[in-house]
């Protein structure tokens, strides 16, 4: 029975943000065809050539465009004053269309974690059903993976040597292996998986995933290049959106919920505009307090690090693939045959690692990349690789404040990386455990010469300073909508915001501690399990 779509603005559920965590909600809602959906993205519907290029990542994460909002954030005491780009996508897919589609889940004991804590219905074994339920991956079903889902994944692709040294370094080191990060081996050294589409090796957004321009369900409506700048409040109900949508304000009623998808950034910032937040902060800008929520933009946390970047003494690199004729073969391969280093993301081994032997759980991620770049350029001159790593669980924690009332202005981002003494004391351990794999016989018939930071740099105060000047965080920021109780955390297990009524966040802002790797594969399980949730609670 088709459905009926009645002539008027009124919407049963109003998604804001098509990300990582919003596609899969507006696409989980309206597939039964029994509600009306609206899901408002800021950003265009389509996606250009060079956004679906994997390689891509490399040259444009860090640059401004029609699909990267370029925030950066406010100077960093802890950095020496430095202020550290924090790229957002922009877009139907978010960040996914932007990142570098590794696909990590975290260790199983992060979701017991916020279990513990409090989060019912948030441990491993509640979540992995909605994991799986995303997945189709290459490997087909099993007790980890899914393969019927809408988002795609691939196993390890890099032929580089440079990968498999990684490996064995590892070994060399005294660490395990791993055959999958997602499996039953989390620990160890490996080979990552990405969001891929099998059939040409481009990239697997959420948007490509849940969203395909020719299966839109005749009761959800898209409405890109849309700002929202206002949930509409009343009685401590939200009863609808306003935005602005090429030039002209507009306002969409909702006479069921309204999730915001937004992400860790501007997910606050939405909710202070609309009255929601710090009293002190919002009087301050001249936003009428409608319920005072200290939490809200509070408890920032990214994963940050540095890296080691090395010449390679032989042709072993992406190199190759950037100087004719190497970028016309491998343009070639992609286009007509959906293979080639092109199809390829250069992070393509590391590991979950601990960084002293008696961490409880592993604290440490490492990547490697078959490229090299100097003197802070993102474009590449010779054959090199690198070795770069984060913090996994960091204590240290941020905030996201307004910068001003105006809904045009970005947010005003502070991370205050490294100010825990336990956080500097990883970041040392990890740079000292980077060396000794370059230092390793497995790199040993790759290796040229370390250029930065150079070899001149040994001492614990030398490591931190180089930490401090040139590390950044690695694009995952979370936890500023905390789930958690009242006073602490600003959404409940259910995600629904207390003191109100008809409003929920699923996005990676809910987490109540970061994950122990990348978050867009735990931003979309959020995404997915927040569907369900509304499903599970709708008249």
């Amino acid at each position: 029975m088709a459905l009926i779509v009645p002539d008027t603005d009124e919407f049963d559920y109003i998604v804001i943000g098509g990300g990582s965590a919003g596609a899969p909600v507006a696409a989980r809602l309206s597939e039964s065809g029994r509600y009306r959906v609206l899901l408002l993205e800021a950003g265009p519907r389509r996606s250009p050539f060079w956004v679906r290029t994997p390689i891509a990542y490399v040259f444009f994460l860090e640059r401004p465009s029609s699909h990267n909002w370029g925030f950066k954030t406010e100077p960093e005491a802890t950095l020496g004053g430095r202020v550290i780009n924090a790229p957002r996508g922009r877009g139907v897919g978010g960040t996914s269309l932007i990142n570098s589609m590794m696909y990590v889940r975290g260790a199983p004991f992060d979701y017991d974690g916020w279990r513990d804590n409090g989060a019912i219905g948030w441990s491993y074994e509640d979540v992995l059903p909605f994991f799986k339920k995303a997945e189709r991956h290459t490997w087909g079903e099993s007790v980890h993976h899914g393969g019927a889902g809408p988002l795609e994944v691939r196993g390890p692709q890099s032929k580089s040597p440079i990968h498999d040294a990684m490996v064995a370094a590892g070994r060399e080191c005294g660490f395990a292996a791993t055959e999958d990060f997602n499996g039953e081996a989390y620990e160890g050294f490996g080979r990552y998986h990405h969001n891929q589409f099998l059939k040409d090796g481009r990239r697997c957004s959420t948007g490509a995933a849940y969203l395909n321009e020719s299966d839109v369900p005749a009761n959800l409506e898209i409405r890109d290049n849309a700002r929202v700048t206002q949930i509409e409040i009343k009685d401590r109900r939200a009863v609808g959106v306003a935005y602005r949508r090429r030039g002209e304000e507009m306002s969409s009623s909702c006479r069921g919920e309204v999730i915001l998808c937004a992400g860790a950034f501007q997910s606050p910032q939405i909710m202070m505009l609309s009255g929601v937040g710090p009293a002190a902060e919002l009087a301050r800008h001249g936003i009428e307090v409608l319920a005072a929520q200290p939490s809200v933009g509070a408890n920032l946390m990214d994963h940050y690090g540095a890296d080691i970047q090395c010449t390679a003494s032989q042709p072993v690199s992406l190199y190759s693939s950037m100087t004719f004729p190497g970028a016309l073969i491998a343009l070639y391969q992609m286009l007509f045959h959906g293979k080639g280093p092109y199809t390829f993301f250069p992070f393509d081994s590391g590991a979950m690692v601990r960084s002293a032997p008696d961490a409880e759980e592993p604290d440490v991620q490492f990547l490697c990349g078959d490229y090299t770049r100097e003197g802070g350029r993102k474009t590449m001159r010779r054959h090199g690789f690198n070795i770069a790593w984060c913090q996994s669980r960091p204590k240290s924690r941020g905030r996201v404040s307004l910068r001003s009332g105006d809904p045009f202005d970005p947010p005003a981002i502070r991370y205050d990386f490294l100010s825990e003494a336990e956080d500097r004391a990883v970041q040392r351990r990890a740079f000292k455990l980077a060396r000794r794999l370059i230092e390793s016989s497995a790199f040993a018939p790759y290796l040229g010469v370390e250029i930065a930071p150079g070899p001149e740099c040994r001492t614990d105060d030398d490591i931190d300073v180089y930490i401090a000047s040139y590390g950044a965080q690695h694009h995952h920021p979370c936890g500023t909508m905390k789930m958690g109780p009242p006073g602490e955390g600003v959404v409940d297990h259910r995600l629904k915001v207390h003191g109100m009524e008809g409003l929920r966040v699923a996005d990676a802002s809910i987490m109540p501690k970061i994950v122990s790797g990348n978050t867009n594969a735990p931003t979309i399980m959020i995404g997915e399990k927040a569907a369900a949730m509304i499903l599970e609670d709708a008249p």
